[in-house]
């Protein structure tokens, strides 16, 4: 067990631990500040920002065509309730066959009477789970990919990305990422970007690195997150207490 004084005991990952096993552990502490309780703590400033960047981008050009991807359900429903509540027409749905429908309207461009504006627009905006954009999904009609979160594996914004700027893509992929400053985010996206710089090695080096020493990476990045995150909950915890005080 590895504890920190005033903060929540964790079990501290070890070198024979299983990679899904790690995981788990690793997504219990991203989720932690989104709980059931208060799954959208803290995302107000990002949602209007992110809704503020479709704004602009589907304003500037009737042709443009946005990709957005968030890890969390009730994310996507906020950015959906932020979208409406602004006229901004888009696609999304949950279940397999509305999912479908909804990306048929999102690629066919189909007009939308839910701008509000006294005119049909097209659908240029359309929400995914980052899980709903897997291999086979080929959206080329869009431009522009919103990930409204940072993700730990840089592999599986890859994969999300994939589904715009593949063969078939005849305009630039511009990807814009959102991350909440002094937060857990800026330390997963801090990670992210040093395991893509990794993953850019060659296979050949790649595969010869000793399967213990790939582990270890993963457990450091592990301990890194937490440690960062600890440090954080302490500084706010300071700030907390010294705003509170008053002078004698």
């Amino acid at each position: 067990m590895v504890q920190r004084a005033g903060a929540p005991s964790a079990i501290w990952p070890d070198a024979g631990m299983h990679r899904s096993q790690l995981k788990a552990v690793l997504l219990s502490k991203l989720a932690s500040s989104r709980t059931p309780k208060n799954p959208l703590q803290g995302l107000s400033a990002q949602i209007e920002a992110v809704v503020r960047r479709i704004k602009w981008l589907t304003n500037a050009s009737l042709a443009a065509k946005v990709l957005v991807f968030s890890t969390w359900q009730d994310v996507v429903d906020v950015v959906a309730h932020a979208l409406r509540a602004n006229h901004l027409p888009f696609a999304y749905a949950r279940g397999r066959k509305a999912t479908e429908k909804a990306i048929q309207q999102f690629k066919s461009g189909a007009l939308s009477e839910q701008s509000g504006l006294g005119g049909a627009r097209p659908i240029q905006t359309l929400l995914l789970l980052v899980k709903q954009g897997g291999n086979g999904l080929n959206l080329t009609e869009a431009q522009h990919v919103v990930m409204v979160e940072p993700l730990l594996d840089p592999a599986v914004e890859q994969q999300a990305v994939g589904r715009v700027h593949r063969i078939g893509q005849t305009h630039p992929t511009q990807v814009h990422r959102f991350v909440i400053e002094s937060s857990i985010e800026e330390s997963v996206r801090q990670i992210s970007s040093e395991r893509a710089a990794v993953m850019d090695l060659s296979a050949a080096a790649a595969e010869q690195a000793p399967k213990a020493e790939q582990q270890s990476l993963t457990i450091r990045d592990v301990g890194k997150l937490l440690q960062q995150h600890w440090t954080q909950e302490a500084a706010a915890e300071r700030s907390s207490i010294a705003a509170t005080t008053v002078p004698a």
